[in-house]
């Protein structure tokens, strides 16, 4: 339930605060503070979202419970509000927070997953052609490998829902794992220096 209504996607920002921290100079200190940064930062924007949700509702939209609630138009219940309100500018910012926000999040993605590659390539997993750097100190071909694999995978989705919903699944999936991958890496790798 989680997955697929987009909660779990909601709150993965801090994850690329994780996958990107190895370019950090103090990550003792910038990482927990980007992770519980990142999570407080979210919870109390979509906090906030739901009690001004709630409250510019009016009580007889619920008579019948929230099954019933709907609005008119497809581009989600804010920006009807906002029209509803007479809020024609915020329907406007939201209309457009609708375009350009996928847009940063699948640059953060490739980013992220760019930089996974490369750590792997530095570390001899992968080719050590994914860890070389143009000449103005960019892993120009692990960021074109991760947009590949990226346009590759995830375009076949018919739409945004159904994207979040798997990438949501695979988040759940693969943090299932991190407790038992972390107890075997204690187990075998006890003394490792763990700067945060």
């Amino acid at each position: 339930a989680l997955s697929s209504g987009g909660v779990i996607f909601a709150g993965l920002g801090f994850e690329q605060a994780v996958q990107l921290g190895g370019e950090t100079r103090n990550p003792r200190r910038n990482i927990p503070f980007a992770i519980i940064g990142g999570m407080t930062v979210a919870i109390a924007l979509y906090i906030g979202l739901q009690v001004a949700f709630i409250l510019a509702l009016d009580p007889s939209d619920l008579s019948k419970g929230w099954g019933a609630v709907s609005f008119s138009g497809g581009f989600g219940p804010f920006a009807a509000l906002a029209t509803a309100l007479g809020l024609g500018w915020l329907a406007a910012l939201l209309y457009t927070d609708a375009i350009v926000s996928p847009g940063g999040t699948g640059l953060i993605y490739t980013g992220a997953s760019a930089r996974l590659t490369f750590a792997l390539a530095r570390n001899g997993f992968i080719p050590s052609a994914f860890a070389r750097h143009s000449p103005r100190g960019t892993p120009f071909l692990a960021i074109a490998f991760s947009f590949l694999c990226g346009l590759v995978i995830l375009l076949p989705f018919p739409g945004w829902q159904q994207l979040v919903g798997f990438i949501s699944a695979a988040a759940v999936a693969v943090y299932a794992m991190a407790p038992l991958a972390l107890g075997a890496l204690r187990r075998q790798d006890p003394a490792r220096t763990r700067p945060f």
